[in-house]
């Protein structure tokens, strides 16, 4: 019999919805610019495709920061849904909406099961 698989690195002490969510905030925010940037691009019967290809650069960044300081992903984490959501806001497709959808679940359960942190108070110190 196989072994279950293991999650191991930074993932293993977070849950699905962790590993894999958006912050709401930053999924809101890909839906509406993804759906701005298809209108434009449909518009002009596709010659606004290189600014949206900008606005996905653009948001890929902003939802790096949002899921850096609001969600408290690591890094390389943020990086790669950073990476995701900017590639598929560049697709001169409004698929998004559709992908986030899946996101935004997993990003309200993971801010709901989201650990406290624990603050201490450097300057009390006991010998």
């Amino acid at each position: 019999m196989n072994a279950p698989h293991k999650i191991e690195g930074a993932a293993a002490g977070r849950g699905w919805t962790r590993v894999f969510g958006l912050h709401p905030s930053a999924a809101a925010l890909t839906v509406i610019v993804d759906l701005m940037a298809n209108s434009a691009t449909i518009a002009s019967m596709g010659l606004f495709v290189p600014l949206e290809i900008l606005a996905g650069i653009v948001l890929g960044f902003i939802v790096y920061r949002i899921q850096r300081h609001w969600y408290g992903d690591d890094g390389p984490s943020a990086s790669i849904k950073a990476m995701i959501v900017g590639l598929l806001t560049a697709i001169p497709v409004a698929t998004t909406p559709y992908i986030l959808a899946y996101a935004i679940g997993g990003g309200l359960l993971g801010l709901a099961h989201k650990q406290p942190v624990e603050v201490t108070d450097v300057t009390e110190r006991k010998p």
